[in-house]
């Protein structure tokens, strides 16, 4: 059709369409003035979501402690969190982790806290529902994420944890780098 198109931007055109009899009426091959009003709705471009690499659970009769690798547009993040409460606290210890990971890639004026872990059945398969809430500034954004049992139930944990957050991440600010400190 002769037209130069961006691929790097995407957009949803809408066309006006006419009747049968409209078509009848007027030759098809002719272009319409309808066809020049187009309207465009353009699609932002997010930074990549991230993936999931390794978990890893260490529990001890004192403490459980738990490390989320994550990664993102090739760069590697791992978030480490620890609780003194050995006793049912690994699910919660892991979704932390995962937080802690995701907000060391984010811009200091934000924060992710794990508000809430819910186990629900869906029909016959179990799966877990996180509230994670956003705060930023003076303001707070609940976000809820969901994952089913399927296989590994820290993994799980990690993707309910990643639902929540990575729905949000292409409006918000990234670090410009990223630093690691050595304990």
């Amino acid at each position: 059709m002769g037209i130069a198109v961006n691929y790097k931007k995407i957009g949803v055109v809408l066309f006006e369409t006419n009747t049968v009899a409209d078509r009848e009426q007027n030759d098809i091959t002719r272009p319409s003035a309808d066809a020049e009003a187009i309207t465009e709705f353009p699609v932002d471009e997010f930074p990549s979501r991230f993936a999931f690499q390794s978990v890893n659970v260490f529990i001890s009769h004192e403490s459980v402690q738990a490390e989320v690798e994550l990664i993102r547009d090739d760069v590697e993040t791992l978030g480490t969190a620890k609780s003194e409460n050995p006793e049912g606290e690994h699910m919660r210890v892991i979704a932390e982790a995962t937080l802690k990971a995701v907000g060391e890639l984010l811009d200091e004026n934000i924060r992710l806290c794990l508000s809430e872990m819910v186990e629900i059945e869906l029909g016959e398969v179990d799966a877990l529902v996180v509230r994670v809430d956003l705060i930023r500034h003076r303001e707070r954004k609940s976000l809820a994420g969901c994952s089913l049992y399927a296989g590994n139930a820290n993994q799980t944990v990690v993707f309910a944890t990643l639902d929540a957050v990575n729905r949000v991440l292409g409006v918000l600010k990234s670090r410009s780098s990223v630093e690691y400190k050595i304990r």
